[in-house]
């Protein structure tokens, strides 16, 4: 019996007859999609999408932020009060409420998917929400309050001269309470213009100072001088420049630290109705607890903004105005007619207006 040989395929010929070749392909499709049904599919149909959570290091993070913007609008930790929902924020009537948005939003930009959103209540409280991903981390209600603080300006040494520099303090927008030697060549002029402008008048009161070379102009108040000449020259002083509302002293470091001349100067402003204030040329001046015995209505200078002619200086003197500022304190600070302190005052005023700290006429903060 012959074998028969086996040819093989020809070639184009399929491996499987076509019936049992379409049964193989349907069989290996079916297995491939029940793979993807199982490994792919079914695992995130039956996964349950899990709301996304706020961790602590995400809330510390957005509270890092926000307070960083909190701190450039002097809203420091004695204006936040935690009510258990939200925090209330004290703001003060003037602070721009678009800037400090604008800053916050700013700010979380640091942070993936941070986000910020804004609403106003219709009785005129603005309430804040920040967080990730559209979860809450705080919210934050800000409400009407005083001040940051009180800032008044005292800018001394008008009358010698009447120039551009003269009638840009004397024009200035802000409250600044300008502070006129009496008897010299301006001084008149200076303070009808004063007035005329709405601006409050100081009479500075030249007094005699313990090393500084002075010169007596028919004003200066010297220890050496008897009561009568003291209240004559305090009462002159006053009767040339009528619109001052009180006194400063010019120099003085001498005359403020001598108990009896004190008395009689204090006393006699007093009779006039007036008010003083220690310019504080001396550390050791006793001006200030002196008028607080007597009950004579006073105030003390807390620094000179230009006790050096510095830039960097002054600027270092309006951040500790501002420091004291937002701890409570009413601040008197003194400076003089000088480009650069116009300067200073014209680049910081504004800011600060802005941010919440309040200028005013010293008057306002005489005791």
């Amino acid at each position: 019996m012959k074998r028969k040989t086996f040819k093989g395929k020809k070639s184009g010929e399929p491996l499987f007859p076509e019936p049992r070749q379409k049964i193989i392909y349907g069989l290996l499709l079916s297995a491939l999609l029940l793979s993807v049904v199982r490994f792919i599919i079914l695992p995130d149909i039956l996964r349950e999408e899990k709301p996304f959570e706020l961790t602590r290091s995400d809330k510390d993070n957005i509270k890092l932020y926000v307070q960083k913007s909190f701190r450039e609008f002097l809203l420091h930790e004695q204006r936040q009060i935690n009510r258990g929902d939200y925090i209330e924020v004290q703001i003060p009537r003037k602070l721009n409420f678009l800037q400090l948005y604008s800053s916050i939003s700013r700010n979380l930009k640091s942070i993936k998917d941070g986000f910020v959103s804004c609403e106003e209540t219709p009785n005129n409280i603005f309430v804040i929400k920040v967080g990730k991903k559209n979860v809450t981390a705080y919210k934050y209600i800000f409400k009407s309050r005083a001040p940051v603080g009180y800032v008044a300006i005292i800018i001394d040494d008008f009358g010698y001269v009447y120039d551009d520099l003269v009638k840009n303090f004397l024009r200035f927008r802000y409250p600044l309470t300008i502070s006129i030697i009496p008897g010299l060549l301006k001084s008149k002029a200076i303070a009808r213009e004063a007035s005329l402008l709405s601006k409050e008048v100081l009479v500075h009161m030249p007094m005699e100072p313990l090393h500084a070379v002075y010169r007596d102009n028919g004003f200066m108040l010297l220890t050496s001088q008897n009561n009568s000449k003291i209240r004559m020259r305090i009462q002159s002083a006053f009767s040339l420049l009528p619109n001052a509302v009180g006194m400063n002293n010019h120099q003085g470091s001498k005359a403020t630290i001598n108990e009896k001349m004190m008395k009689v100067v204090l006393g006699e402003i007093n009779n006039l109705n007036k008010f003083f204030i220690d310019s504080n040329t001396n550390n050791q001046s006793i001006a200030y607890k002196v008028a607080r015995k007597m009950r004579v209505p006073a105030a003390a200078n807390k620094l000179f903004i230009d006790a050096k002619d510095d830039v960097d200086f002054m600027q270092g003197q309006i951040q500790r105005i501002v420091n004291m500022a937002i701890k409570g304190e009413n601040v008197i600070a003194i400076g003089h007619v000088r480009k650069d302190t116009y300067r200073i005052l014209i680049e910081n005023m504004p800011d600060l207006e802005e941010k919440g700290i309040e200028f005013v006429y010293v008057s306002e903060l005489v005791n």
